[in-house]
């Protein structure tokens, strides 16, 4: 299958300034910000919207999650996600990235149209909530009627590779929602999502460098079981990123 535009974008997720100005260099089009990457990704912070927007030009499409673990929200936690909607129209983000499901695996459409109509002019990103849903072909279903600019999904499983029959069957569905594929996607292997159709690509590009700490104290740590890995930071590789948008626009050529 052909691709359905030459125009190959590459959104790139991050959750530093640092790797935000690393991602538009390394030719990233888009960035999703978030918070807590190696969470999957929760709301970023106003500091760091603000900051991020100032250190680079490409869109941001901003992450409402307001924490890790499962998509079925109480009250408050949703009445969080719409406070956090507006914050994020105020910062004049290019979208938002969401995903809101029902007890059952199904898409809360009540909560999604409360989120659409919220979001407004703002391009909406229904995220790998999607992968958990108990059918996709039905989501994606759902979610044209609710008019989602798009879908990330590794078809429904951990990586998008092991999802690609998956993903292919669901971009040659030609909905109006773009299927963007992620997780797991690098430079070796995003060639074979620009085969099957794909057109625009989600990827982290991380490589871990080292903290800045001299005094490191021995045996104490924060969050992390292994105090050492907490020297330890994941951020952007410019060179990752490179490499994968090379092999995008190689492809199309």
């Amino acid at each position: 299958m052909e691709s359905k535009t030459k125009k190959m974008i590459l959104e790139v997720c991050v959750d530093r300034v640092r790797s935000a100005i690393h991602a538009e260099l390394g030719g990233a089009d888009r960035l999703e910000l978030c918070q807590d990457l190696a969470l999957g990704g929760t709301t970023p912070s106003r500091g760091l919207v603000v900051e991020t927007k100032r250190a680079v030009r490409i869109p941001i499409m901003a992450m409402i999650r307001p924490r890790s673990g499962d998509f079925c929200y109480d009250e408050t936690e949703f009445a969080c996600m719409l406070e956090d909607i507006l914050l994020m129209k105020e910062l004049k983000v290019q979208g938002i990235v969401v995903g809101v499901l029902t007890p059952e695996g199904k898409v809360d459409t009540a909560r999604m149209k409360k989120i659409m109509a919220l979001a407004g002019d703002l391009e909406v990103t229904f995220h790998r909530a999607f992968d958990m849903t108990d059918d996709l072909d039905e989501a994606l279903e759902t979610l044209q009627v609710l008019g989602v600019t798009r879908v990330l999904t590794a078809g429904g499983c951990n990586k998008a590779t092991e999802g690609l029959e998956t993903i292919e069957r669901l971009i040659a569905k030609d909905s109006s929602v773009i299927v963007m594929p992620g997780s797991g996607l690098h430079a070796k292997n995003i060639g074979q999502f620009q085969k099957i159709g794909a057109c625009e690509f989600h990827l982290s590009g991380k490589h871990q460098v080292p903290s800045r700490m001299i005094y490191r104290k021995p045996n104490v740590a924060m969050g992390s079981a292994d105090a050492a890995s907490e020297f330890l930071i994941e951020e952007a590789s410019v060179e990752k990123i490179r490499a994968a948008k090379e092999c995008l626009l190689s492809e199309s050529v």
